[in-house]
């Protein structure tokens, strides 16, 4: 887990984002479509990366 940005979702707003980036990811993958727009994390999770971990690099506890 060495390099990888750790996070904690505080306050609702963050948890509405983290809970539309996992719909919006599901629905992608299940309509076969996954786009750099799907894969976009939530703004709490800084820089878009082109790797997926978690939410692109930002692990969220």
């Amino acid at each position: 887990m060495n390099g990888r940005k750790w996070g904690q979702i505080t306050g609702e707003d963050q948890k509405k984002a983290a809970a539309d980036y996992t719909k919006r990811l599901n629905d992608c993958i299940k309509e076969g479509t996954v786009t750099a727009e799907c894969l976009q994390p939530p703004a709490f999770c800084g820089k878009y990366e082109k790797r997926m971990v978690e939410y692109n690099g930002c692990v969220v506890l």
